[in-house]
């Protein structure tokens, strides 16, 4: 699949931040604002779930975000969609990468306000 340069919006990934700064139940939710960098990626809402609503999600609470360039991206990282990149991230990678010939695809999933930092 190739993935159309139209459809491509650029986020801000930054990774997880050192072990030392961060507690281990939190470590999702912290990340290197230093080391941040951009990426040109395509990102559609996940309705892999109709019952989404019962459990309180929201429907952008969760993304699939397909990636071709050649960047490292892993879980645990985040990503600035909604947000500029100076502030703290709006979303996180919640699985490992999928990776397939042409592209990588992802799962982000929604940092509520309160829990970012």
């Amino acid at each position: 699949m190739r993935l159309l340069e139209n459809m491509k919006q650029t986020v801000t990934v930054k990774p997880a931040a050192a072990a030392g700064v961060y507690q281990e139940d939190d470590r999702l939710y912290r990340f290197d604002g230093s080391r941040a960098f951009l990426v040109r990626a395509v990102l559609q809402p996940l309705t892999e779930r109709p019952d989404a609503a019962v459990y309180g999600e929201t429907p952008t609470a969760r993304l699939l975000m397909l990636y071709d360039g050649d960047e490292t991206l892993d879980e645990g990282m985040g990503v600035c969609v909604d947000v500029i990149s100076s502030s703290p991230c709006d979303y996180r990678i919640s699985e490992m990468p999928r990776r397939y010939q042409s592209h990588k695809e992802l799962t982000l999933a929604f940092i509520p306000e309160e829990l970012r930092a």
